[in-house]
């Protein structure tokens, strides 16, 4: 199960329940947006464990984690991902995924509790997570356990 939270709120996902949710008012999401699209991404970066991986897609960062839970049964590229630009709301999706939405050919590896900002939007590594949040105070937690949105 994937956990989203939202202060106040919790919805359980299963892996292969595909949700994407924006915490402001819904707009229609362009293709870019789509956990299937990949964009060229300049900056790439991970996390210690190499199981988050963040890179800029147009003016947002976008991070993926690989496998979530101790037994994933997604066999796939990535479980979920998270984006955020430097203004506004951030989006989670949640499911299965194929293909990574980005394409990196080499990233740098953040240790524990080190952060790299781009666009705007700055990123913590974590002992196997990674937060990310713009100037509005919103952002995404990827970990193992789960994922959040605030």
């Amino acid at each position: 199960m994937t956990d989203l939270r939202i202060p106040g709120r919790a919805l359980c996902l299963s892996a292969c329940t595909v949700a994407v949710l924006a915490i402001a008012p819904i707009t229609s999401p362009s293709a870019a947006d789509a956990p299937g699209a990949t964009a060229s991404a300049r900056v790439g970066f991970q996390d210690a464990s190499k199981n988050i991986r963040c890179a800029q897609t147009g003016s947002s960062v976008t991070c993926v984690i690989r496998r979530q839970g101790k037994k994933g049964s997604c066999t796939r590229a990535f479980q979920a991902s998270g984006r955020v630009a430097r203004r506004g709301a951030s989006v989670l999706n949640a499911g299965c995924f194929a293909k990574m939405p980005f394409k990196v050919s080499r990233y740098t590896t953040l240790k524990t509790g080190k952060r790299k900002t781009i666009k705007g939007v700055t990123c913590r590594a974590g002992k196997g997570t990674m937060r990310c949040t713009n100037a509005d105070k919103h952002g995404f937690e990827l970990k193992r356990s789960g994922t959040t949105a605030f």
